[in-house]
């Protein structure tokens, strides 16, 4: 703790226009990986603690809104009156209910490349295969799950640029 305690207060004392060609980045990442890899005259690191504890203090996520996010939807979904949903229909119904709010309404969604290139004749195959199959396995659908919050982790990514 002594050492960062150091190394923050000889961070004013720099001129940070000398190492980053006249003008500061304001993005904060960018900032503190440059004084990470600044070097005294022997060239052992001067702010190399400082700057690890604040690079890992940036990437921490700031909410969990996104899981949250996903569970609220999940539960207006899967209601009583809907409980005997299977694991693939709910998630397909989560898919496009999450993809609408990024799109804003049904009549302005685009569909991506990716979603053409998946809407083939094999997709059918796949879900008549699973209707005289069991039931899926736990961990198949905790996999499933897992792409419903990456796709809205994707989507707050995009909107929150930090």
């Amino acid at each position: 703790m002594s050492v960062m305690e150091t190394e923050w207060r000889k961070l004013p004392v720099i001129d940070w226009r000398d190492h980053f060609a006249g003008e500061i980045p304001k993005d904060a990442a960018e900032f503190w990986c440059a004084v990470h890899d600044v070097c005294d005259a022997g060239g052992r690191p001067i702010f190399q603690k400082l700057a690890s504890f604040a690079l890992r203090v940036l990437s921490l996520p700031f909410s969990n809104a996104y899981v949250e996010r996903v569970f609220s939807v999940m539960n207006s979904t899967k209601s009583k009156e809907r409980n005997s949903l299977r694991m693939h229909m709910l998630v397909a119904v989560l898919l496009v209910r999450l993809g609408l709010k990024k799109s804003g309404c049904c009549k302005s969604f685009e569909p991506t490349r990716q979603m053409y290139e998946l809407f083939t004749a094999e997709m059918y195959e796949v879900v008549n295969a699973s209707r005289t199959s069991t039931e899926a396995s736990t961990d198949d659908e905790n996999e499933v799950f897992m792409q419903c919050l990456n796709q809205v982790a994707d989507e707050d990514e995009d909107i929150v640029e930090v």
